[in-house]
């Protein structure tokens, strides 16, 4: 005849070996939840200057690539919160996703400095002219060779006013290419900036330079 041990017995290890089969179950899906992390890699890598004459910018973009997509890991192993999709009405998915995303943006700033640099260098400017075209505003024509027109005035004769001649002649003016800033020249220079709204100093301003230098 069982006696109360063996009928509690009977009892206990049935729920013991559920309660045990679910510890392996849950234990199982851990281990597979932890190794199918979400894989992210920040695939924006092309067309950038890796030469950029800021060079703590270069290694800030790296790094902060690297922090990315070890960031997307880790809030899945720490947190089993996927940051690739958020969750909105989880507290913790919000506020790593919007970790997330503001660390994706700062790249994409960064990334857009670079690309700027690396189009800037494919039609040949230096790093030198890249740095004052980015801090100093300076706009591109500064740098090429028509910015010698700059300051020309009557009375001058040379490479400036030769080129300044050609400039007003794409515009339609029949002035003579002879590098002599004399009355045709000034005459010519005068009425274009009369029709471009600019005061008609007859002088090649920087106002005037940036009209002259739209075709």
């Amino acid at each position: 005849m069982p006696t109360v041990f063996d009928r509690y017995m009977k009892k206990i290890i049935p729920i013991a070996i559920v309660i045990f089969l679910g510890i392996i179950a849950f234990s199982t899906f851990m281990k597979y939840h932890k190794i199918n992390a979400p894989i992210y890699q920040y695939a924006d890598l092309e067309h950038i200057d890796v030469n950029y004459y800021d060079q703590s910018l270069v290694s800030t973009y790296f790094s902060d690539i690297q922090e990315l997509e070890s960031f997307v890991r880790r809030t899945w192993y720490n947190h089993g919160i996927n940051v690739l999709y958020i969750d909105n009405d989880n507290e913790k998915s919000v506020t790593y996703g919007t970790q997330f995303n503001l660390l994706k943006s700062k790249i994409a700033y960064i990334k857009g400095k670079l690309s700027l640099s690396y189009s800037l260098k494919e039609e040949g400017f230096t790093n030198i002219q890249i740095k004052q075209i980015v801090e100093e505003g300076k706009p591109k024509w500064h740098f090429e060779e028509s910015y010698e027109m700059l300051s020309a005035k009557f009375g001058d004769s040379g490479k400036a006013t030769w080129l300044l001649q050609n400039k007003l002649k794409s515009f339609g003016y029949d002035i003579p290419l002879d590098g002599e800033f004399k009355n045709e020249t000034e005459t010519a220079l005068k009425d274009f900036q009369e029709k471009n709204n600019l005061y008609p100093s007859g002088e090649v301003n920087e106002s005037s330079l940036k009209a002259l230098m739209k075709k």
